[in-house]
């Protein structure tokens, strides 16, 4: 044999060895049988109806209380009712003006705040009808309590509507006394004189004590739902390689697609697409939630927080809801960020697949003015928002506040202050 062609041979046994000793060190995963994450189905509108959902409802008892409804049970018949005031009923609206809208927050009524102002032919999509409302968008909806429950619309940007709908059953009056008697109360910047440096309709608690807020940890998957989930990722007959990194993450792939289970519950999946098409906002958003729903079935309460449209596709964020608060990430800002590219999901970002209670509750240690100071030392002048919220980092969820300015947000744990 020819010293070329020994030399060709060693190489080859040496670069198969190398493969051999790859598998054996990492395994290789069964096949998995499930339909493709990239694949392409006709999506039922009815997707739509599963996101399209406020990011807060907040009832007003008539005057300067308020409280924001965050049990499970209010927040979801508070969301029936609006649905069928708003989208089921017509009637005459009239324009009114900003400080009208304002004034309407000191009557009994529930108010409606969308994450983002949500266009209304994303709502006719869902319900597969034209919505019969003299807007555009939707971010706000005061709804009033009575026998004859006229709402007001803020659209986000320079309008405000007044609709009024006659007489109509609804339960809008039951929800407020149904929570009026154990809430936690709050009043706004506008009722508490603080409108200097604060949005109007920013709420601060009267009595943080009251305020309860259970302890959770981001779920963490073990081995068989480890594979349960990759199943549903991968198609039937791949070969799946199976990588246990160093820090104990697990990387899954086929070559196109890779999935990365980290050990503090996130979760990241990419696809590299083949298709060149290219579709409008509402189908990316169909793309996206279905793919959530077929993929991620144990994640409850996920509302659209957001959509921007890039050069070669959308990014969709996703808000979750947990004990009635949303969910945020350090790492990713929204708990659930999908990439749809050419038609097809790019990429998945998510801080969990679900929330594990810890049989405690926070200690608020650290109260609204208290994070308003800490915030004021960041250079926070002004107040747009001071919300409670849940912030995922580093394998552990905090009860924090929201604070923001309406350029930054910053997150401050209730417990300790810390940024």
């Amino acid at each position: 044999m020819s010293e070329r062609a020994k030399t060709i041979l060693l190489v080859f046994l040496v670069a198969l060895s190398i493969v051999l000793s790859f598998f054996m060190w990492y395994g290789v995963a069964r096949p998995y049988v499930s339909s493709s994450a990239g694949g392409n189905q006709e999506i039922s509108p009815a997707v739509l109806l599963n996101v399209l959902k406020p990011e807060s409802i907040v009832i007003n008892f008539g005057g300067m209380t308020h409280t924001p409804i965050m049990e499970n049970s209010s927040f979801d018949s508070a969301w029936r009712e609006f649905q069928n005031i708003v989208f089921l009923s017509s009637g005459n609206s009239t324009d009114v003006s900003e400080s009208d809208f304002i004034t309407a927050m000191d009557y009994r009524s529930i108010r409606y705040t969308f994450a983002f102002p949500i266009p209304v032919s994303y709502f006719n999509e869902a319900y597969g009808k034209q919505l019969d409302l003299p807007v555009n968008t939707i971010k706000d909806i005061i709804i009033l309590s009575g026998s004859s429950p006229s709402f007001y619309i803020y659209d986000g940007f320079d309008s405000y509507v007044r609709m009024n709908l006659g007489y109509k059953n609804n339960g809008i009056e039951t929800i407020i006394s149904v929570n009026e008697d154990n809430a936690p109360l709050y009043s706004t910047a506008k009722d508490l004189g603080f409108t200097d440096s604060m949005r109007y309709d920013v709420l601060l608690p009267l009595d943080q004590e009251l305020i309860k807020i259970p302890v959770i940890s981001p779920g963490v998957l073990d081995d068989f739902e480890i594979n349960a989930l990759v199943s549903r990722f991968f198609e039937s007959g791949s070969v799946v390689r199976r990588i246990k990194e160093i820090s104990g993450d697990m990387v899954f792939t086929d070559g196109r697609r890779g999935l990365k289970i980290y050990r503090d519950g996130r979760l990241e999946y990419t696809y590299s697409t083949a298709s060149s098409a290219r579709v409008d906002d509402i189908t990316a958003i169909k793309v996206a939630t279905d793919f959530l729903v077929r993929y991620l079935p144990d994640i409850n309460r996920v509302g659209l927080a957001g959509i921007k449209e890039e050069w070669d596709g959308y990014t969709i964020n996703y808000v979750v809801r947990y004990n009635g608060l949303p969910v945020y990430s350090k790492q990713y800002g929204y708990p659930i960020t999908v990439e749809v590219k050419n038609g097809q999901v790019s990429s998945l970002k998510a801080v969990s697949l679900g929330f594990s209670p810890k049989n405690t509750l926070t200690e608020i240690a650290v109260g609204a003015l208290d994070a308003m100071d800490i915030s004021f030392k960041e250079g926070f002048k002004y107040w747009t928002g001071l919300d409670i919220c849940y912030v995922a980092d580093d394998g552990r969820i905090r009860a924090s506040w929201k604070v923001s300015d309406g350029d930054r947000t910053v997150y401050i744990d209730m417990e300790n202050g810390s940024l």
